[in-house]
């Protein structure tokens, strides 16, 4: 799997051979500086994008520059996830 794909990151989970891992551009910017956090709730498991609608706001939305908001879910799974340990 090439890592830089269209977008600015993009988490692999069904390695055989590594732990899930994120992968960022890093000659671009989303404006909201939240690709990071975006791209380790994907390697908690959770592979979801929320689009669209009053949700433009949270973490795991499209690429908005305006992602600020997270769930507790995501927290909850952050908070359990193999590297938070």
């Amino acid at each position: 799997m090439a890592c830089f794909q269209p977008g600015h990151g993009v988490t692999k989970l069904d390695s055989n051979v590594w732990l899930p891992y994120c992968c960022l551009r890093t000659n671009t910017s989303a404006g909201d500086f939240a690709t990071l956090a975006h791209e380790i709730v994907h390697a908690t498991g959770d592979a979801r994008h929320i689009i669209g609608g009053a949700q433009r706001t949270n973490l795991m939305s499209e690429v908005t520059g305006q992602r600020a908001d997270i769930y507790k879910a995501h927290i909850d799974r952050l908070a359990k996830a193999y590297f938070a340990k």
